[in-house]
């Protein structure tokens, strides 16, 4: 469960060259400890649809998110994810390092004023806005979630699933059901990495 910190930033307190060190005292983790370990991919928009009408797979859940950085290098990123069956909201912080299938990452969330303040330091205004569906199968051994994003309303549809261990990432196999819906692999494609993307789009 993603841990919940009250910042309070203002603009005495406020350097955003500190947040990595920042989040590693919050969260008690040392350097490179909390990792992200995901493969990517590039696929067909038909996917929800039909993922939705297989018996195969179930919805688990399903989130409007809004996502804007605070900086691209290092990058860090704030979010206001929408959970529609709740009708609540939830705001996070969240900083990666480089890195290709396996990089850093720390994330917490944060409360309302501090994403307010945050997003007011926003250099560029935009944000994407993403349609996230998160299914999983009924008899995946290893419990995976398959996270779909429409982003930005179908300019393009990104599949990512996250792994305990880069050995478990390598001998994954996409299960045959979800092959038909693959355009391409884009872990190891840096134009794919939503940091990029918004860069290019703002």
């Amino acid at each position: 469960m993603t841990k919940m910190i009250k910042f309070n930033f203002n603009e005495g307190n406020y350097d955003l060259e500190k947040i990595p060190n920042l989040l590693r005292e919050k969260l008690e983790l040392k350097e490179g400890e909390s990792r992200e370990i995901e493969r990517k991919y590039l696929i067909k928009k038909e996917i929800t649809k039909d993922l939705l009408n297989n018996d195969d797979f179930y919805l688990s859940e399903y989130i409007i998110v809004e996502q804007s950085y605070l900086s691209i290098d290092p990058e860090i990123r704030i979010m206001k994810k929408f959970y529609p069956n709740i009708d609540k909201a939830k705001y996070y912080l969240t900083y990666k390092s480089d890195g290709k299938m396996s990089r850093e990452e720390l994330e917490c969330q944060i409360f309302d004023n501090d994403y307010v303040f945050l997003k007011n330091k926003l250099t560029k205004t935009s944000s994407i806005y993403k349609e996230v569906a998160i299914f999983s199968k009924y008899d995946e051994v290893m419990g995976l979630d398959y996270e779909i994003s429409n982003v930005n309303f179908g300019d393009i549809y990104i599949m990512e699933i996250e792994f305990a261990s880069e050995i478990e990432a390598k001998a994954f196999k996409i299960p045959e059901i979800i092959n038909e819906y693959i355009i391409k692999e884009v872990t190891y494609d840096d134009d794919f990495k939503m940091k990029n993307y918004w860069n290019r789009k703002y």
